[in-house]
């Protein structure tokens, strides 16, 4: 099951990014793309967008025809100041397709797009989905259930994005099932031959620390976050392939949190730098009680411990209770979303600047505020980064409608 990296579809657009941040407007300008109504269109959405080489953006949401979630595409204006185009791609039924699609889709081979439902499918335990565009234009796109979890040894109740290897295999959390209904860490390999079915494999379970969420992949190996049971303030756990086809994979915590200084309870997908650290935010813990992002430094030997440093400790105003972190490439600029910061905790976009020299404090700087009750608010999602210094997410709630949007930040 060879893997390859999601962030390195983003690289050419973040290199572009990452040269021009020096020279961005003191003000970044934010702006609402599409507000949603929670009728047809959808409602609620959540995740972090996909986007493709013609800067179309992809996701979706709670609500639409059926109120039980869709996909849907953004598509950039033809002429500047034009007006972005919502389209939805397929609206869920609750039956046996699924239903609450929650975190989002990935991209793969001829446009279609993979993701996955908490609850529904043959077996009420969630699935595993696959979204086609039409073979010509104007047709409907379809959607095909690639897997029914049934909530037993398999898991139940995907919650977190799919990362997809460069052979297809799509691999993904669970936070129910398993070997003792803590949830799963599976991989799906695609069918060996036209007609067959996709096949699931628990790669771990059975963890004593929580449940899993999301994973990246980096370096080889995939990590992935540990939500705490209550006794316990959650982990960051590595997964290692087997050496030989058919082997086990090697499951290890990589850093074990106290829920004190160094936070508790990690959120969302890690992101890895060149230098081998993994970046993270955590939900609670840290100096005031509203999370951390963090920075876990790789052993010089191997077997030795992984070095946490706590690189932010989030305030009520400053942030708190966020999504996956987004590094520019070359850099080594954090860009994020929390839900709680400002007025009312409804949110804030910020970024996090490495120091300029060894030992120094990182330098946070809050990008945009996430009104009361104005045109947006509650970031569901990381943020995703397009052509032009363009940064990309969604919100929870907010938008003309109240539920929801989706918004871009021109650096």
């Amino acid at each position: 099951m060879k893997l390859a990296s999601q962030a390195g579809k983003l690289f050419a657009a973040a290199v572009v990014l990452s040269a021009s941040i020096a020279a961005r407007a003191a003000t970044p300008t934010f702006t609402t793309l599409y507000s949603f109504t929670a009728g047809g269109d959808g409602g609620y959405p959540q995740g972090t967008l996909a986007i493709d080489n013609n800067g179309v953006l992809y996701g979706t949401t709670r609500g639409g025809a059926n109120g039980v979630g869709n996909v849907y595409s953004m598509t950039p204006p033809s002429s500047p100041g034009g007006s972005w185009t919502q389209t939805v791609l397929y609206s869920f039924t609750g039956g046996s397709d699924g239903r609450f699609p929650f975190s989002g889709v990935v991209r793969g081979p001829g446009g279609a797009l993979y993701g996955v439902t908490a609850e529904g499918g043959a077996n009420e335990g969630g699935v595993v989905f696959a979204v086609t565009p039409p073979a010509s234009s104007g047709e409907s796109w379809t959607e095909n259930v690639l897997y029914n979890f049934t909530s037993g040894s398999d898991g139940g109740y995907p919650t977190q994005a799919l990362v997809r290897g460069s052979d297809g295999t799509l691999y993904g959390t669970t936070v129910k099932g398993g070997a003792n209904g803590g949830g799963v860490v599976f991989a799906l390999s695609p069918p060996s031959s036209p007609g067959a079915s996709w096949t699931e494999h628990v790669l771990f379970s059975n963890s004593s620390l929580g449940f899993p969420i999301g994973l990246t992949y980096f370096g080889g190996r995939l990590y992935g976050g540990i939500q705490g049971n209550g006794s316990t303030k959650g982990a960051i756990f590595s997964l290692t392939p087997p050496t030989a086809g058919g082997g086990a994979w090697t499951w290890d915590a990589v850093y074990r949190f106290t829920g004190g200084s160094d936070g508790g309870d990690p959120l969302a997908n890690l992101v890895g730098s060149p230098d081998g650290v993994l970046y993270g935010t955590t939900y609670s813990g840290g100096a005031f009680g509203y999370g951390t992002a963090f920075s876990l430094t790789p052993p010089a030997t191997a077997g030795a411990a992984w070095t946490l440093a706590t690189i932010y400790n989030f305030t009520q105003d400053g942030g708190g209770w966020g999504d996956s972190l987004l590094l520019v490439p070359g850099s080594g600029v954090l860009f994020g979303a929390a839900n709680g910061a400002g007025y009312q905790d409804n949110g804030a976009l910020f970024e996090l600047n490495p120091p300029g020299s060894a030992g120094g404090a990182w330098t946070y700087t809050t990008l945009h505020y996430f009104p009361q009750q104005g045109s947006d608010d509650f970031p569901g999602g990381g943020l995703t980064v397009g052509p032009g210094r363009v940064l990309y997410g969604v919100t929870f709630g907010g938008g003309i409608y109240t539920f929801g949007s989706v918004f871009a930040l021109q650096l």
